[in-house]
């Protein structure tokens, strides 16, 4: 029995707002179909895509120290951070250098 032969079997032993329910699943089975094929012909296959978008620029590691920006902040980076936490009277609570 051929597939559309076997669906119509099976869907006339359905009450009517079953077969309603089957009917809008096949409507949205041909929304998405459709969908994809608009959006299959609007879109260039995956390898016209590639061969099309821009180089990626190759980023050296590190650049010399020379090169590097002034910080924001305009002082040097200070790679020893202090730890000290005092409580309102200014004891020293824990410090850490």
């Amino acid at each position: 029995m051929a597939l559309a032969e076997e669906l119509y079997q099976r869907a006339r032993r359905l009450p009517d707002d079953k077969i309603a329910e089957v009917l809008d699943f096949i409507g949205y089975i041909e929304t998405v179909l459709e969908r994809s094929r608009r959006d299959d012909q609007l879109s260039p296959p995956i390898s016209k895509k590639l061969a099309t978008s821009a180089t990626i620029p190759v980023i050296e590691d590190e650049a010399p120290a020379d090169d590097w920006p002034e910080p924001i902040h305009g002082a040097h980076w200070d790679d020893h951070i202090s730890l000290r936490r005092e409580d309102k009277e200014g004891r020293v609570l824990y410090e850490r250098v």
